[in-house]
């Protein structure tokens, strides 16, 4: 995604719709809805060209994706759209309802924005314009795998890897048997078997408190990484079928038009 610019709707000069609030930012007026004081939100348009070289015209939700969920911001309207490699050029409105996420998304203005891939992720680079790098020759990312599941514990937008999740499945499952196996070992030779068992079942509860929030963060980014929509996570609350179906969620790969180094 290259060619960033920020252009000014015609529809803007209509005052009863839209408050100019500074150069590239309005905010949306709805005169004819009860309460609509209440309702406030800042747009601002975007106009991009997308790069047939990155797979971006063969999939145009990315990187715009994960624009959005780096900014906070969604799209409102989708002013003009790409058609092929003679018209790569997409026309966005966005919105959110903090001003500081629009004028966050401006800074795209004249930079250069795409995915790349580096080992288990998928990420998002932002660089100035005409300033590319190789994908094969990324800075490392700081997150290390091992630490993802819980540093992420409160992300739920994003995307996880097949192999990276389940490396994280395992190494919590492992975590937890050993901390079973040495409560156990530890307590039994003082304490009776009623006790222990007490106590271990404390001890899973908490870790299954404990563990709520960054699986079911886990869950849905790895979800989102093979279906492009954390929705899915939801399949299990179908009666009989709904955990068998997450399960073939969770073990597809990552969906190939979101890897562009293919």
């Amino acid at each position: 995604m290259k060619n960033i610019k920020s252009i000014v709707l015609d529809r803007y000069a209509d005052t009863t719709r839209y408050e100019y609030v500074e150069p590239g930012i309005y905010k949306t007026i709805y005169p004819d809805l009860p309460f609509a004081d209440a309702m406030t939100n800042y747009v601002t348009t975007l106009s991009f060209t997308l790069e047939a070289k990155r797979g971006e015209l063969k999939n145009t939700q990315y990187p715009e994706e994960d624009i959005l969920d780096r900014f906070l911001v969604y799209v409102r309207d989708f002013v003009k759209e790409p058609n092929g490699v003679d018209d790569p050029i997409m026309i966005h409105e966005f919105e959110s309802t903090e001003l500081n996420d629009i004028r966050s998304l401006l800074s795209l203005v004249g930079k250069n924005v795409y995915n790349y891939t580096e080992g288990d992720y998928i990420k998002l680079k932002i660089e100035p314009e005409n300033a590319y790098e190789d994908l094969s020759t990324s800075e490392p990312d700081s997150d290390h795998p091992i630490f993802d599941y819980w540093i992420h514990l409160f992300t739920f937008k994003g995307r996880l890897p097949r192999k990276l999740f389940w490396k994280q499945m395992l190494i919590n499952g492992i975590l937890i048997f050993i901390t079973q196996l040495v409560t156990i070992l530890l307590f039994s030779t003082f304490l009776s078997d009623q006790t222990v068992e007490k106590i271990t079942t404390a001890l899973i509860t908490i870790q299954m408190i404990t563990n709520f929030l960054p699986f079911f963060s886990a869950l849905a980014r790895r979800v989102r990484d093979s279906t492009r929509s954390g929705w899915f996570t939801f399949v299990f609350l179908i009666p009989y079928v709904g955990l068998f179906i997450l399960l073939i969620l969770l073990l597809l790969p990552t969906n190939k038009r979101y890897n562009l180094s293919e």
